[in-house]
């Protein structure tokens, strides 16, 4: 029996209480192994100043990058974006063998990699591991799009799909916003998710107070609270007047910060940084505003020549 210690890590930067909780009690009641789970919110990720990006963009691939900064001996990590839903049996995925360190759904960059596993036990796992920190070091833009990745690709069960393609796939796509439940009640997978939700909350992974705090927070549609009070099922079932309640709800991905309404707001802005020597050595001053400069001064003097000239006349 396989004793070696593998690990799952979500990217939950992103999630609420309600999906986050849904995440973890659909993987600790389907896996048949043990796995060590972290949430990447639980990480204290930071990424270097270099990089020049937003945090929330920044994060995502900082948690990718954790994973060969730290690997388990022997083991293997597997990387899944929380905006997925799991159904099944996921420790199977831990039984897949492969000569190379990676294996995807799809051949992507690293920045575009949403789920994949990689196999600390590989001989290029070190080799990777290595050009993946040196790169970081650089900017952005040189992790997130280096794509020279020798990885392998799952077998088509363990690939995201959407869910009206297979309703049947253990691992389903939620990455457009309107495919996840508890942004929209329209999701293809609504009732699958929402099962799950019922599951989650009578095994005690959260209760309908975080639902609650969820829908205060902005981060899942309000109807949500309703539909898992009433018992309806299938989303695609709830009264116009209780789908009128996600009228003014904004996916957080979409919503404007308090930091970006405040700027919007405010009718004071603080002026362009200029680096001086750009501005010296820019062909715009050399050829228009020293010119123009020259010319003012050379009015002036003329003005003040010109008084002169009258008050001594």
């Amino acid at each position: 029996m396989d004793s070696r210690l593998h690990r799952i890590l979500i990217d939950d930067l992103k999630l609420g209480q309600s999906h986050r909780c849904v995440l973890k009690y659909a993987l600790e009641s389907n896996c048949q192994r043990k796995f060590k789970l972290i949430f990447a919110s639980s990480l204290n990720l930071d990424f270097p100043p270099s990089w020049q990006v937003k945090k929330e963009v920044a994060l995502p691939l900082a948690a990718k990058l954790w994973i060969f900064q730290n690997p388990v001996p022997q083991g293997k990590t597997l990387y899944l974006d929380g905006n997925h839903i799991l159904q099944g049996n996921i420790s199977e995925l831990f039984e897949q063998e492969s000569l190379t360190c990676l294996q995807a759904g799809r051949r992507e960059s690293l920045g575009k990699l949403q789920f994949f596993l990689v196999n600390h036990g590989a001989v290029d796992s070190e080799q990777l591991g290595q050009k993946l920190i040196k790169l970081a070091e650089q900017e952005y833009g040189k992790l997130a799009n280096f794509d020279d990745l020798d990885l392998s690709l799952l077998p088509p069960e363990w690939s995201p799909v959407l869910f009206s393609e297979n309703p049947a796939a253990k691992v389903i796509d939620s990455q457009s916003i309107a495919d996840r439940p508890w942004y929209s009640c329209f999701a293809p997978s609504g009732i699958v998710w929402f099962a799950q939700l019922q599951a989650a909350i009578a095994e005690k992974y959260l209760s309908v107070n975080s639902i609650r705090q969820d829908v205060a927070a902005g981060l899942v549609r309000p109807s949500l609270l309703v539909q898992i009070e009433r018992g309806i099922n299938n989303s695609f079932q709830l009264p116009k007047q209780l789908i009128g309640l996600d009228a003014q709800f904004t996916p957080p991905e979409l919503a404007v910060s308090a930091e970006q309404l405040k700027l919007i707001e405010s009718t004071i802005f603080p002026p362009p940084k200029r680096i001086l020597t750009r501005v010296i050595f820019s062909r715009y001053f050399l050829e228009i505003e020293v010119p123009e400069r020259i010319q003012q001064i050379n009015r002036a003097i003329q003005k003040i020549l010109n008084y002169f000239t009258k008050k001594i006349s």
